[in-house]
C-alpha cells in the first residue's frame, strides 16, 4: 500500500511478518495556467502608424498551485498601430511550452499632418496646361482637388483633404483650399521701320509693331509741332505737320499672358517745303 507524505510517496510491504519501507520523491511543477495585466503601458495615446510602447506596463503569471509572479519575455501583437478610435493590443507569454494571452487597448487617433501643401517653384506662361509641383504633398496622406492645372497667367485655387487616417494639426479633416500661379512671360516687341523721312511727296507713313500677346499699343510723339501719331490695332500712323524732327515712342501694356515690354523709338525727320513757301516761288517764276 501507498502513504503520502509531504512531497513523495512512501511505499510498504509485509513479506512473512516483516515490513518493507520504500520511498519515491516527486517533484511538483507549477503549471502556468493565466496572466493578467495589472498595470497598463506608460503610453496609451498613439497617433495612426505608431509603434505600440510596452515600457510601463506590468504583466502578472498565475500558475496551477496558485503562486503567482510579474513575467517579462512576453509578445505584444500588433506592433504597428492601424487602427484609428480604440485598438486592442494582445499580450502572449509562454513558458514550459504553455501559451497563455491577455489583452489591453490603447486609442489611436488620426495622423497629424503638420503643414498644408504649397506650391513648389514657379510656373511661367508657355501656352501649354501645367500644373504644379507641391511641397509637403503625399498621396498618401492626402487627396488633391480644385482647380489642379492651368494654361493662362494667373491664380488658380487647388484643395486637399486628409484621407481616413490623417487630420490637420488644427485638428480638422476637412479640405483646405491652397494658392498656386503661372506667371506672366516676359514680353517682346520690335517696330518697323525704326526711322523715316517725311515731306511734300509723302506726308505720312506708317509703322508697323509685332508684339508678344495682347497688350494695348500706345504711340507718343516728343514734337507734336513736327509730326503726330495715331495707332489702328497693330500700325502707328506718322503724319508730318511742319519741319523738324520727333521722336515717336512706342510702348505696348502688360497683357494677360505676357509682362510690358521695354518701349521702342521711330527717328522721324519732316522736311516739307510750306504750301505758302512754294506758291511764292513759283508766281516769281513765272513773271
Amino acid at each position: 500500500f501507498c502513504l503520502s507524505r509531504g512531497l513523495g510517496d512512501v511505499y510498504k510491504r509485509q513479506e512473512g511478518g516483516v515490513t518493507k519501507t520504500a520511498e519515491q520523491a516527486i517533484t511538483v511543477v507549477h503549471r502556468l495556467e493565466s496572466i493578467s495585466i495589472t498595470t497598463k503601458p506608460t503610453k496609451t495615446t498613439y497617433e495612426y502608424g505608431d509603434s505600440f510602447q510596452s515600457a510601463g506596463m506590468v504583466v502578472k503569471a498565475t500558475y496551477s498551485d496558485g503562486a503567482t509572479a510579474n513575467v517579462t519575455g512576453y509578445s505584444c501583437s500588433p506592433t504597428l498601430l492601424s487602427t484609428v478610435g480604440t485598438q486592442t493590443i494582445t499580450v502572449s507569454y509562454t513558458e514550459r511550452n504553455v501559451t497563455k494571452t491577455a489583452t489591453t487597448s490603447v486609442t489611436v487617433n488620426r495622423k497629424t499632418i503638420s503643414t498644408v501643401p504649397s506650391q513648389s517653384g514657379s510656373l511661367t506662361y508657355n501656352g501649354g496646361s501645367q500644373s504644379p509641383t507641391w511641397n509637403n504633398y503625399s498621396t498618401t496622406q492626402l487627396t488633391i482637388g480644385g482647380t489642379t492645372s492651368g494654361t493662362n497667367a494667373g491664380s488658380y485655387t487647388a484643395t486637399f483633404t486628409p484621407k481616413s487616417n490623417y487630420r490637420w494639426a488644427d485638428g480638422t479633416t476637412t479640405a483646405k483650399s491652397v494658392s498656386w500661379s503661372i506667371g506672366k512671360a516676359a514680353g517682346s516687341l520690335s517696330i518697323s521701320p525704326t526711322s523715316m523721312t517725311l515731306d511734300t511727296t509723302t506726308k505720312s507713313k506708317t509703322i508697323t509693331v509685332t508684339r508678344s500677346g495682347d497688350g494695348t499699343i500706345s504711340a507718343v510723339s516728343s514734337n507734336t509741332a513736327a509730326a503726330t501719331v495715331s495707332v489702328s490695332g497693330n500700325t502707328v500712323t506718322v503724319t508730318g505737320k511742319a519741319n523738324g524732327s520727333a521722336t515717336i515712342t512706342i510702348s505696348v501694356a502688360a497683357g494677360a499672358n505676357y509682362t510690358a515690354p521695354t518701349s521702342k523709338t521711330c527717328a522721324v525727320t519732316v522736311s516739307s517745303v510750306s504750301y505758302t513757301h512754294l506758291r511764292a516761288h513759283e508766281t516769281g517764276r513765272n513773271l
